[in-house]
């Protein structure tokens, strides 16, 4: 078994505390009518990470685990950040780019609280799709063509 390295335990530190359950390399929580999905992906090349948000709509299917690929409404978090913002994240999910692990877990943990946390704790239902929250969360999102109508978008 290969040890977690520092951006595999501060997502999981990071999920954990929110609530989220892990399964594999995804982490999910169900609400009251979708599944938040938060999933570490590793790049092909090099160690480098992504981080994918997906939603499950319940209404859609009944499942436990899903994974970020097969959700109704996914995006990665960088989608979900302003310019500024995104290329230090890309930096911090890069283990060949040079930071001291205690800087790289206590910055990937601020941008994962002022980032991620937001869109987990404001979109718990279907209906919050729909609100001007939402509609921010969606502009950067890939909706697929059956939640399109459930989430006010044709």
């Amino acid at each position: 078994m290969v040890a977690a390295d520092i951006v595999q335990l501060t997502l999981g530190g990071f999920c954990e505390s929110a609530g989220l359950r892990q399964r594999g390399s995804a982490w999910s929580r169900r609400r009251e009518d979708l599944i938040h999905v938060v999933e570490l992906q590793k790049s092909g090349q090099g160690r480098r990470y992504r981080v994918e948000i997906g939603i499950w709509l319940l209404t859609l299917g009944e499942t436990t685990s899903p994974r970020t690929a097969s959700c109704h409404v996914r995006t990665g978090l960088e989608a979900q950040m302003p310019e500024e913002s995104r290329t230090h994240l890309q930096q911090l999910l890069d283990l060949e780019v040079s930071i001291a692990k205690r800087e790289r877990r206590d910055e990937l943990t601020t941008l994962l609280d002022d980032h991620l946390a937001p869109v987990l704790g404001s979109i718990t239902s279907a209906a919050e799709l729909r609100t001007p929250h939402g509609a921010r969360f969606l502009r950067a999102a890939h909706v697929g063509p059956q939640a399109r109508a459930i989430v006010g978008r044709r």
